[in-house]
């Protein structure tokens, strides 16, 4: 298993994937389209945003509640490789649960906003179009990166907006992911999902919070 770890306005991002045939991913899709077939907006979110989503939502009763069982197992072990990335100087303990699930069709999107009840989250790309769904939008509250662009603008102009190690100066970076791939990033972050382009596949993620628990041991 490949894990990546690296900084996007200086903060940590780990990136690795599940493999598919691990786990229900045929099933957990179906169920979740499905319930998106009750309809297309599930849960109000906020005042902006237009999606399908579960969180806070699991007990209404019109939408069959999703099986993460086979998920859990692989969940535990691919977050501890994760945080072994990042050289804790004791041993850690950490719980998570699958907060979320997300879907969302032709125009739909999320706004900007962070977990503010853990200290990591991740996102589990299960179905996901890299030529037509929009990735996770990285929000940069840098003060700098607001007027950068006007007070520095020949450095501006010549760095990549490509390149990973130029992203402090930008006021947002895309995640590059793919189907089945697995992002974790500290709660803090800011990030939205912008609308979706025309496409019949459903982009569908699972969102997951993590908290590093105090080790007595």
């Amino acid at each position: 298993m490949s894990i990546e770890l690296y900084n996007i306005f200086g903060f940590p991002i780990v990136h690795s994937f599940i493999k598919p045939h691990l786990f229900n991913k045929n099933e957990i899709i179906k169920d979740i389209e499905n319930n998106y077939k009750i309809s297309e907006y599930r849960n109000k979110f906020d005042k902006e945003s237009n999606l399908h989503h579960s969180f806070k939502n699991n007990n209404e009763t019109k939408y069959k509640e999703i099986n993460y069982k086979s998920l859990i197992s692989i969940y535990s072990n691919i977050l501890k490789k994760m945080f072994n990335k990042f050289n804790f100087i004791k041993k850690i303990k950490f719980t998570f649960k699958v907060v979320n699930y997300t879907c969302l069709g032709n125009s739909q999107y999320l706004s900007s906003h962070i977990h503010n009840d853990c200290d990591f989250t991740a996102v589990h790309y299960i179905q996901f179009d890299e030529k037509n769904h929009t990735s996770t939008r990285i929000i940069n509250n840098n003060s700098h990166a607001m007027y950068y662009k006007k007070m520095s603008p020949n450095l501006f102009n010549v760095l990549s907006n490509q390149e990973i190690n130029n992203s402090w100066i930008f006021r947002n970076w895309i995640l590059n992911v793919k189907e089945d791939d697995f992002v974790l990033m500290p709660a803090v972050l800011e990030h939205d999902i912008l609308p979706q382009k025309f496409v019949d596949k459903k982009r569908i993620t699972i969102v997951l919070n993590i908290s590093i628990e105090k080790n007595e041991s």
